[in-house]
This record gives structure tokens, C-alpha cells and sequence, in this order.
């Protein structure tokens, strides 16, 4: 693989696609749409990547849909990463990456400063606060130039879901934690629209309703940082 000729990894060989039926969190056309717009969730990730770079890890990819919208004209060689076999079977069927590691994101299996960049989306309130630090301290080792993390700000209660157990959130993060170690950060979402959360299933036109009046609200929280519920948080590491 061009690019990644230090990194030390063994691709996984997958067969079935039989696990697929059990994901009930695939986003909605309407939620895929709405992801491709300015002040989105991923349309504000995908303005923090450094278009330069050609090889992104991508740390807990779950069934791909961010690194699907983020690097629709493939040109970054990337690396999907997770814990639950059936999200990399998905993963794989689509050819959403050009290889796949099924591993636990406390053991990374790789070198300092092995890839570009690094984004670790809605992954670290999966892990008590301890192993969320500890994975963000591991990925700004891994990373050659630039960390982009996303999660939710303060206590955002999720269940089970997709037969996944790790779904669950264990930790919650605010904004000061991340500006003390020295990220910028960007609300998304506005506070107070969101309580318990368990992937939805079918559409309706409460939820068509409800998604598009979430994303247009969500926009103030990009001007005014503390009203977000969400925050996606960017980093250039220092060579």
C-alpha cells in the first residue's frame, strides 16, 4: 500500500455478509443528505481534514457511513478500525476503506506517526473517561499530522443497539477538557434536543420533520460554542 509501508498490520479476510441484517443504525437518504451540507455533523469534519494529507486511520469506523460521506472521491488511502466483526463485514462489502483491522481500540496495533491524520468519531464516550484519555494520547502518537475527534458534550445517555454492547456510553467530555489540551473545537447540534438515544428504525414524517429541524437548529451552536451538544474537535500535531 502506498504511504503505509512502516505500518505493521495483517488485513482481516472476511467471507459472510450474514451478520448485515442486525444493524438497525444505517442513516436515512434524508440523514445522508443532510451529512453532505456545511455546518453538519461530518460536513464539519471534513472541512477540518488537511486535504494534503493521503493516509487517514479511522478509529472505531462502525458500518462506515462517515468515512463514506468524508472521502467520497477516494483520494485518501484509508484504514477502518473496530471491536464488533458484523460493522467491518458492512465495511468491507462496500469497499468503504482500502483495509480493515477487527481489534479493541485500547490496543492499537501501530507505529508513531503511521498515519496523516486520525479521526476518532463518537468513539471515546464508548470508553470510561480513563481508556478516553488513553486512546487520545495513543492516537496523537500514531498521527503524523493531525487528530480530528467528534463527541458528545456532557452526559449523553445511549443504549444497546445493533446486538452491540460496546454502543453504550460510559463517559461524557466537555468543551474545556479538550481547549486545555490545545484543541480547537466546533459545536454542532444544539443543546437539549437530545436525551436518551437508540438508533432509529423505519421513517415517518415525524422523523423526516424532526431531522431536518435538528440540522437547521444545529447551526446556531457553530457561532455559539455552549449551546452544543455535540463538538467536533481538531488537532495539529507538532513533528
Amino acid at each position: 500500500m502506498v504511504g503505509l509501508s512502516n505500518l505493521d498490520y495483517n488485513t482481516i479476510r472476511l467471507e459472510s455478509n450474514s451478520d448485515k441484517e442486525i444493524i438497525q443504525s444505517n442513516p436515512t437518504i434524508l440523514h445522508k443528505i443532510l451529512q453532505k451540507l456545511p455546518f453538519s455533523w461530518l460536513g464539519i469534519v471534513k472541512k477540518q481534514i488537511n486535504m494534503n494529507c493521503k493516509t487517514i486511520l479511522d478509529v472505531g469506523c462502525g458500518y462506515g457511513f462517515p468515512m463514506q460521506t468524508i472521502n467520497t472521491k477516494k483520494r485518501f488511502e484509508t484504514v477502518g478500525i473496530d471491536i464488533f466483526m458484523p460493522y467491518i463485514r458492512i465495511c468491507k462489502e462496500k469497499k468503504i476503506h482500502n483495509n480493515y483491522i477487527l481489534c479493541d481500540v485500547k490496543y492499537l496495533p501501530f507505529k508513531d506517526k503511521t498515519f496523516d491524520t486520525i479521526i476518532c468519531l463518537e468513539v471515546i464516550e464508548h470508553l470510561p473517561k480513563s481508556e478516553g484519555f488513553n486512546l487520545i494520547r495513543d492516537i496523537e502518537n500514531i498521527a503524523r499530522n493531525q487528530v480530528i475527534l467528534s463527541t458528545p458534550v456532557g452526559i449523553c445517555h445511549q443504549n444497546e443497539g445493533d446486538n452491540n454492547e460496546y454502543m453504550e456510553h460510559k463517559s461524557s467530555w466537555e468543551l474545556i477538557e479538550f481547549n486545555k489540551m490545545n484543541y480547537k473545537t466546533i459545536g454542532w447540534g444544539l443543546k437539549y434536543l437530545f436525551g436518551n438515544r437508540t438508533p432509529p428504525t423505519g421513517i415517518s414524517w415525524m422523523l423526516v420533520v424532526s431531522t431536518v429541524a435538528i440540522y437547521i437548529l444545529g447551526i446556531i451552536p457553530y457561532f455559539f460554542t455552549h449551546l452544543a451538544s455535540h463538538m467536533v474537535c481538531s488537532k495539529n500535531i507538532k513533528k
